[in-house]
């Protein structure tokens, strides 16, 4: 403690600090709470400058091309095998549901009832065959004339149906793609009538069906 004191610098020799000085030092080591609540505001009113900005260029984009459902109804004739001596032909109904992210692309789902007749030539039972579809369409075009092409992976269940006989065939199920080429005619915004061809192949027999449909369609503002 002794040896502290006396090597201690005394007080009147230490550099004197005036009271600006002071207070300079205090205000850079402590800065006001001013200093804050200015930056606060600039942060907040260039966020809020961004989030309208982008609220504006949204809504005008948008406005034109606004996200869109589509629900349709269809009914067409089909070929199991077409070409083959062991075709079979036949119709169904169909009803889908599309959603567009933009007036180019669009997710689409479906569920098919079909029905194929016998071959007499061939002695092939009648066949029934639900399908239920998923995938990706691409319009070509968006105004009156809309051409558009599809792909899309298809679940099928088959059930023959045995003449003269009170009891239908093993239920069978298998994967396969599709590709759909199709046309819309839309005169109003709120409907369309289009017709589409739908080429499907499946595995692991790559069997083919083609299926000509007539739709009809509604369409609503998401």
């Amino acid at each position: 403690m002794k040896n502290a004191l006396k090597y201690a610098t005394p007080l009147s020799l230490l550099p004197r600090t005036s009271t600006s000085e002071m207070s300079y030092h205090m205000r850079c080591l402590h800065p006001q709470p001013a200093t804050h609540r200015h930056s606060r505001r600039l942060w907040l009113f260039t966020l809020t400058l961004c989030l309208w900005s982008m609220s504006e260029i949204f809504v005008h984009e948008n406005l034109a091309h606004a996200l869109e459902g589509q629900v349709w109804a269809a009914m067409g004739g089909s070929s199991l095998q077409p070409g083959k001596i062991y075709r079979q032909v036949g119709a169904g109904s169909q009803l889908g549901l599309n959603l567009s992210l933009n007036e180019r692309w669009g997710i689409q789902g479906g569920a098919e009832l079909l029905w194929y007749n016998k071959n007499t030539e061939e002695e092939m039972d009648p066949l029934t065959m639900v399908n239920l579809s998923v995938g990706a369409r691409y319009n070509l075009d968006y105004f009156k004339y809309i051409p558009f092409l599809s792909l899309s992976l298809v679940n099928f269940t088959t059930q023959p149906i045995p003449s003269g006989s009170p009891k239908t065939g093993l239920v069978t199920s298998r994967f396969g793609t599709r590709l759909g080429i199709g046309l819309l005619w839309r005169p109003r915004r709120e409907w369309s009538l289009g017709g589409q061809l739908d080429l499907t192949g499946s595995v692991p027999d790559f069997g083919l069906n083609s299926t000509l449909w007539f739709q009809f369609n509604y369409h609503w503002r998401l």
